[in-house]
């Protein structure tokens, strides 16, 4: 009897087109490894040894009926986990539940408060059964002299966004990133100004309210 292959599914936050998966890059890595002939790469999925079978969805898209679908995959990868949404990651975990079934998370990490980082790294530690590997440029076998004088180059220039993009650690909200010049010398002195929105913080409004009786 045949051995059933397993089944994979790569999985983003937000995927309109395949364009935007990992699709690409796992075709370029079986044929670096000189194995295409075992795998049907098709559209839209990649047919695996054994019967087996990677597909790839954006999470946004799921409900919680729909997320019933992927019942019976074993392994779900999670590229740019540090997107993932707290609704998302709610709705995958208990639908990857097949016998040996693993979830994998790959992300550079922007915020504490990003819910994969809450999930693996939070107040409550590490989940019992789960292993978090923490791996940078050090750990790349193929790291080039092209790659490490970029690296050189931003940590001469940008030393502030450095440790971000390079060393793994949490981005920050620099100095001056977010206060946009004023338009005018009387806006400069006053109240009023342009704000830029800095993707790494959180909107809100406040409004004070006041008027004179008569």
């Amino acid at each position: 009897q045949a051995t059933k292959g397993t089944l994979g599914v790569c999985i983003r936050e937000v995927q309109k087109t395949l364009a935007q998966s990992s699709k690409r890059l796992i075709e370029s890595k079986i044929a670096a490894l000189g194995v295409g002939s075992s795998f049907k790469v098709f559209n839209d999925k990649i047919e695996t040894p054994g019967d087996g079978l990677i597909i790839f969805q954006g999470m946004q898209d799921h409900s919680a009926e729909s997320i019933k679908s992927l019942e019976g995959f074993r392994i779900a990868w999670i590229e740019e986990a540090q997107t993932l949404s707290a609704r998302s990651l709610s709705l995958l975990r208990p639908t990857i539940r097949a016998d040996n079934s693993e979830i994998w998370a790959s992300w550079n990490p922007t915020r504490k408060s990003d819910a994969i980082d809450d999930f693996f790294r939070g107040k409550n530690g590490l989940p019992k059964g789960a292993v978090l590997v923490k791996a940078n440029w050090r750990d790349n076998p193929w790291w080039t002299d092209v790659l490490e004088a970029e690296r050189l180059l931003e940590l001469e220039r940008y030393p502030e966004r450095y440790d971000h993009t390079y060393e793994g650690d949490y981005a920050k909200a620099f100095e001056g990133a977010y206060f946009a010049a004023l338009l005018s010398e009387a806006k400069r002195k006053g109240r009023i100004g342009v704000v830029a929105a800095d993707p790494l913080l959180p909107l809100r409004a406040f409004h004070d309210l006041g008027g004179a009786g008569a």
